[in-house]
């Protein structure tokens, strides 16, 4: 494996070389220390742009043709302020900024695999068809929309401040997708997808929006996950299953809505809310639960909610 610390080694060592000529000028301040400090710095700044384009070639040189693809992809998607590190101990390429690799055709990440990132992830508009060698760790948004995805396994293991991208793709789960308290400040878009449930989602998350639009989803099981984000004791919590094909999105909106706020689960919003699902949807969803007594479940939540005990 390569080790490569990005730019600023270069800079660095002309930066040394220029306040030397400076310090030398301040302490000869005649006409002849003049000239030579400006004819030093010219030809410093020669010797640094040669320099650092002949060095770069040569250091590429070093490398075998698949390693030079992943220095190439690594430098061609760091910010202009960024940086990467290779984590030798890890195996795992650092970044210290964004990193943009989107619109790219990309069916992966050229075998580079990602550990920490400071700053945004943007992999969106490509062909990725696996998460394989995505960042373990994002500061801020993740961006893997647009794609070919199936899963989000291979993904960020945590999302720290920003949103969680994944629409526009083929999914049929969400298995994958980070439960950690931390993570999600904002929001979790997985619309246009091919989602039924929500059954895959292993833990809670608590996030300010959550977007599943146009999805095919018919049962809100695993919806008690997904929690609105508590800001001084209040919750926050939009949420949009806006042009579900199946159960219409508003009654979804009002289920999860209600699991989020009372804390219930799925069967038992069910049943609050019976009275206000049209017979063939709430004939659908309740077809989909696999509670055998979930009509008594229904029941008895519907009665419940009556006499005020939610």
């Amino acid at each position: 494996m390569f080790i490569w610390e990005g730019r600023g080694l270069h800079l660095g060592f002309f930066c040394g070389l220029l306040c030397g000529c400076t310090a030398y000028l301040l302490r000869n301040p005649r006409e002849d220390a003049k000239k030579f400090f400006w004819k030093s710095f010219f030809l410093l700044c020669r010797i640094f742009y040669i320099g650092n384009v002949t060095n770069k070639k040569r250091i590429m040189a070093l490398f075998s043709e698949e390693q030079n693809e992943m220095i190439k992809f690594l430098n061609g998607g760091i910010a202009p302020q960024g940086g990467w590190k290779y984590d030798a101990e890890k195996d795992l390429i650092d970044v210290w900024g964004d990193f943009y690799c989107a619109d790219q055709g990309l069916k992966d990440f050229k075998g580079v695999k990602f550990g920490n990132i400071d700053g945004h992830f943007n992999c969106s508009n490509n062909e990725l068809t696996s998460l394989e060698g995505a960042p373990r760790y994002v500061e801020k948004s993740f961006d893997c929309s647009n794609n070919k995805l199936t899963s989000l396994e291979g993904g960020p293991d945590e999302v720290w401040w920003g949103d969680y991208k994944c629409s526009k793709n083929q999914l049929v789960s969400l298995k994958g997708l980070p439960t950690k308290e931390s993570s999600y400040a904002y929001k979790i878009d997985c619309s246009d997808n091919k989602l039924k449930d929500l059954t895959s989602i292993g833990g809670t998350i608590k996030i300010k929006d959550f977007f599943c639009r146009r999805n095919e989803i018919i049962s809100l099981e695993g919806a008690l996950g997904i929690l609105g984000h508590s800001y001084h004791g209040i919750r926050e919590h939009n949420i949009s299953y806006y042009g579900n094909r199946g159960v219409s999105g508003k009654v979804l909106d009002l289920i999860h809505f209600t699991m989020s706020e009372k804390e219930v689960p799925y069967l038992i919003a069910l049943g609050m809310l019976k009275d206000q699902i049209k017979a063939g949807d709430l004939k659908k969803l309740i077809s989909q639960s696999a509670d055998h007594d979930v009509n008594e479940v229904i029941k008895g939540a519907s009665m419940m909610s009556k006499f005020g005990s939610f």
